[in-house]
């Protein structure tokens, strides 16, 4: 118990010290530059939502438990996350709220999207298992007993705030741009990602699923498809301005001759 909690308050000492001194060095290199506060709140929003994915890599990896990760690090980043979001909007940071609000909310339909894929293809045989119901049970840490009502409120809690984490962090560092980006990065990037993944290998199917049959990955593969033209779609449509994360360092302003003037618009300088 006692190296439990040391070794938890070693993380959690770590992780604050990296957000503070990440910031302050940040904050030392551009403190003359006009979108200082928007850099920061943007790099800390996507480090509070990149944290969730993460999970499915460090714990089947044995780095960590999923009830820590999920209860130190997941949870403490949805907080902050929705601080973050509050704070942009009575503050009108309008683009920073506007993109973290789209990103969140096309990440959550496009979960639906790709459960609707995901659920077929378990229903028919072709996945060895339901994912949600399995974060729950090693969240919970449950796994003999087998899933119950709490553990499957937070597998699927899990699962679609990760899916919300993947448009907001598409939304965050990419802003508004065709639909083919976001299905690109769902199709190839999170596909891949999860096709070698620890957690394929501690189900026991391997890469790409090559030690259950090819079902699985096309599975897969039509159900992040299906995820990345839903997230796409929504975020074309809703998301207000064009420019990625880059614009708000110095030199992206300079080298884009642009001066950000409002909500998605600009003006030439």
């Amino acid at each position: 118990m006692i190296d439990k909690l040391l070794y938890t308050s070693i993380i959690l000492m770590a992780i604050v010290a990296f957000i503070v001194g990440g910031a302050l060095v940040i904050l030392g290199l551009i403190k003359r530059h006009r979108h200082t506060k928007e850099l920061l709140l943007t790099l800390i929003a996507l480090a509070s939502a990149g944290v969730s994915p993460n999970l499915t890599v460090f714990s089947p990896a044995g780095f960590i438990s999923w009830s820590t990760y999920f209860w130190y690090l997941v949870v403490p980043g949805f907080i902050v996350f929705i601080g973050i979001l509050i704070y942009a909007y009575v503050s009108s940071e309008q683009r920073l709220f506007n993109q973290m609000w789209v990103g969140m909310w096309a990440g959550f339909a496009a979960t639906i999207a790709l459960d609707i894929v995901r659920l077929t293809g378990f229903k028919l045989g072709y996945m060895p298992g339901n994912m949600p119901r399995m974060f729950g049970v090693m969240i919970w840490g449950n796994m003999l007993e087998g899933p119950n009502a709490l553990s499957d409120f937070i597998g699927y809690t899990y699962h679609f705030w990760n899916g919300c984490a993947f448009g907001i962090v598409y939304a965050l560092i990419f802003g508004k741009t065709s639909w083919i980006g976001p299905l690109i990065y769902s199709a190839v990037f999170v596909e891949t990602g999860m096709m070698i993944s620890p957690a394929m290998l501690s189900m026991g199917v391997g890469p790409f699923g090559i030690n259950f049959g090819p079902e699985l990955f096309i599975v897969s593969l039509l159900a992040h498809i299906a995820m990345g033209i839903v997230m796409g779609v929504i975020l074309q449509r809703y998301v207000r301005d064009r420019g990625t994360i880059l614009k708000l360092l110095p030199f992206g302003e300079e080298r884009s001759g642009e001066v950000l003037t409002g909500y998605g618009q600009t003006s030439r300088g």
